[in-house]
């Protein structure tokens, strides 16, 4: 079994932002009048589970056993599997973002080193379509060119 290692620095940005949307829904709860307390705190409270949610739900864990790539996310619900054999082709993408303006978000302004201001994604196509979509970022930049180079065996590769 072979596993690859997490940054987690993504999903610890991401829930910081979801513990930070609580706490304003608690203090909108307590501290506005009644016209606008339940749209506030409504809005906030889903902002927050959302915010929470979406980074667990995410397939970020990697691992490979007895030729097949199993990809879960954090709760371990849901784990997809792809054998390695199937794979007939990859695709990295490793570019800098088009827009800067796609950069100056909330998430962004935590996550400033190189490594999230590029996109980062592994591509598996079969012969008939994609079958799969790696997040780089997820990944540590020691584990992502491991991954790479294991699902570069017996495939071609392109990149963008």
């Amino acid at each position: 079994m072979k596993t690859f290692k997490s940054d987690n620095r993504k999903l610890q940005v991401m829930l910081f932002l979801g513990a930070i949307l609580i706490g304003l829904a608690a203090l909108s709860y307590f501290k506005l009048d009644k016209n606008s307390k339940p749209v506030w705190t409504t809005f906030l409270s889903i902002s927050a589970v959302l915010f929470i949610l979406i980074p667990l739900l995410i397939r970020n864990k990697y691992l490979i056993v007895d030729n097949i790539l199993i990809s879960t996310n954090r709760l371990n619900l849901w784990p997809k599997k792809v054998r390695i054999d199937e794979i007939n082709r990859i695709k990295t993408i490793d570019k800098p973002f088009p827009a800067t303006a796609y950069l100056n978000n909330i998430l962004w302004l935590f996550l400033t080193d190189k490594k999230f201001k590029r996109i980062k994604y592994i591509e598996l196509y079969d012969n008939s379509k994609r079958i799969g979509k790696i997040d780089g970022h997820f990944l540590s930049d020691e584990s992502y060119a491991k991954l790479k180079k294991k699902l570069k065996k017996g495939s071609t590769q392109q990149s963008v």
